[in-house]
């Protein structure tokens, strides 16, 4: 009975221990994932009481100048700067430079973002709820519906962009990922596809002679959660 009683205490024990260190690992992570946010808390306060945008924006090229936008969807977590893919790993390093757990949006150094037919912009999809893990949330066709549309704010400019196609794919499928076409006709063809091969429809199908954006972040192990928007008529006037 001694022996029996000794062998569970040790079992008490180790199991309490076990428990401990998985308590101390959770808060770990909890702490990292604040301190990963808390850096652009400060970053959205500090564009706020920089006045105008455009000294917002000569501002934060001084800060990083990998930055080229600013990407928004109201109504969710989403509002963040975008910059240019570099030398530096944008996938761990926050906009300060910084290592950063949540990373940085950004647009890869091929591209001329905003200026190609397709702008794609990358993102991690955050446990907590940060960086693009609320583009999920675009599977629910009533989620879709009352946020229609993404805000890019570029060069002085506030453009606008209605969702129009969001598309679960396998992490290898990069078709989705196209920017640069030889014509208009095939840029028709691949607006079409990509409106066709949407989970939920949101919208009529997008006119074929206005620019798009392509959001892209993990969902599970090995799939690819896409959101895309086209470019609305009369965006791009509005100063900001």
């Amino acid at each position: 009975m001694k022996i029996k009683k000794c062998v569970y205490v040790v079992m008490f024990g180790l199991a309490f221990c076990a428990f401990g260190l998985s308590g101390i690992k959770l808060v770990s992570i909890s702490r990292t994932y604040e301190k990963s946010e808390q850096e652009y808390k400060q970053l959205r306060t500090d564009v706020v009481l920089m006045g105008p945008q455009q000294a917002a924006e000569g501002w934060l090229k001084e800060v990083n100048p990998d930055y080229i936008a600013w990407l928004q969807i109201a109504g969710t977590p989403i509002d963040y700067p975008i910059v240019m893919e570099s030398g530096k790993d944008y996938l761990t390093t926050g906009f300060s430079g910084e290592d950063n757990i949540a990373g940085t949006p950004f647009v890869r150094r091929a591209q001329n973002a905003f200026m190609d037919h397709n702008t794609v912009i990358f993102g991690h999809n955050m446990k907590n709820g940060t960086m693009f893990a609320a583009l999920k949330k675009y599977l629910d066709t009533e989620f879709g519906l009352q946020h229609p549309e993404i805000t890019i704010q570029y060069e002085g400019i506030t453009r606008k962009y209605r969702v129009f196609s969001v598309q679960l794919l396998n992490e290898d499928d990069g078709s989705v990922f196209a920017y640069s076409f030889r014509n208009e006709s095939e840029y028709k063809q691949y607006v079409s596809q990509m409106y066709q091969k949407s989970l939920v429809q949101l919208a009529d199908a997008p006119p074929a002679d206005k620019k798009m954006i392509t959001l892209s972040t993990c969902h599970g192990k090995d799939k690819r959660l896409i959101v895309q928007a086209c470019e609305e008529a009369g965006s791009g006037e509005q100063q900001f």
